[in-house]
């Protein structure tokens, strides 16, 4: 496949190519070179931190799953577990909409150093650019330009639900879950609200991707994994491919497939969950051997059922426990 041949303003080369979509249109993917590619994931480490940063400091940690380390699209879909309903909403063409503006609203994105323009394609004659699909530094930059909008959308939600929903997004995907005592006579609300905040910065929302599931009529699928009552699994359309895979004897697809199939969460909070049970097994064992009281023991079954959930508790050690009984 022939591409159309760039370079940023410092000379850098990448590649334009147009992958046809199922509804007719492109899709339009930027590959840069090496030399290219190695500027963009010399940003990386800089601007991880500094939207690590603004997580913290406008109190919006764990809604951002997408391309951000130790998440993945099993963590954001497990924090909708359990929820009567949710709400999915898409952002038309993502990464071509974040513009420079936005990059030069984020005053933190000074801290990073380095050449941000080596991390937007600029359309012949264009002042504005925006951050191209295939750049290394494309998600990272995304995430940290939408900040201020999940901030506002979390304040309204707060305000309505206190601690009663889920939200997360993953790229151009937004899932919102609540409750449908709570949810119903807001589902209207809930979406003029984020397609106000979102368009209000320059992005489309995609009307037609925008849908409700119900927990009653069945699974709800969030990010490709099938969310239930209390437990993720893989879905009909992954275990048809699993089966394909197998009979065609494609081994790399198999093996991909039947990962993706296990819901996992990310490999250090896998280790760290299995931490965290061994940790909860030996207190048990420990509170058994002491005679320990009913309560004692309904306490350490209650910290095992934790283990359960996809957001594994902190790893501490036996003896820091013990010291604090």
């Amino acid at each position: 496949m022939k591409g159309i041949p760039h370079k940023t303003g410092n000379s850098l080369e990448y590649t334009e190519f147009a992958i046809p979509k199922k509804n007719g249109k492109v899709r339009r993917i930027f590959a840069p070179s090496p030399e290219l590619l190695s500027a963009q994931q010399a940003l990386l480490p800089g601007l991880n931190s500094v939207l690590t940063a603004i997580e913290k400091s406008e109190d919006i940690s764990d809604i951002l799953h997408g391309f951000v380390k130790n998440r993945n699209p099993v963590t954001a879909a497990t924090k909708h577990v359990g929820y009567d309903l949710t709400m999915m909403m898409d952002i038309s063409n993502f990464f071509d909409s974040v513009k420079s503006s936005h990059l030069l609203a984020q005053g933190r994105l000074a801290q990073v150093g380095g050449d941000l323009s080596n991390c937007l394609h600029f359309e012949a004659g264009s002042v504005q650019g925006f951050t191209a699909q295939g750049f290394a530094t494309s998600p990272i930059l995304a995430n940290i330009c939408i900040t201020p909008i999940v901030k506002e959308i979390k304040e309204y939600l707060d305000e309505k639900f206190e601690d009663r929903y889920a939200f997360t997004i993953y790229a151009d995907d937004i899932q919102i879950s609540i409750n449908s005592s709570d949810f119903i006579p807001e589902t209207e609300k809930i979406k003029d609200i984020v397609y106000y905040l979102f368009e209000a910065e320059g992005f489309e929302m995609n009307e037609r991707k925008t849908r409700i599931r119900h927990a009653k009529f069945g699974h709800r699928r969030i990010l490709g994994v099938n969310v239930g009552a209390d437990k993720l699994y893989a879905s009909r359309k992954t275990m048809r491919k699993i089966r394909a895979a197998r009979h065609q004897g494609n081994g790399p697809s198999l093996g991909g497939l039947t990962t993706w199939s296990k819901c996992l969460l990310p490999k250090t909070l896998r280790k760290n969950e299995e931490i965290s049970k061994e940790v909860i097994r030996k207190m048990m064992e420990m509170m058994m051997e002491s005679e320990s009281s009913t309560s004692q023991v309904r306490f350490a079954s209650m910290l095992m059922d934790q283990t359960r959930v996809s957001s594994p508790p902190p790893i501490i050690s036996i003896d820091s426990m013990m010291r604090t009984t």
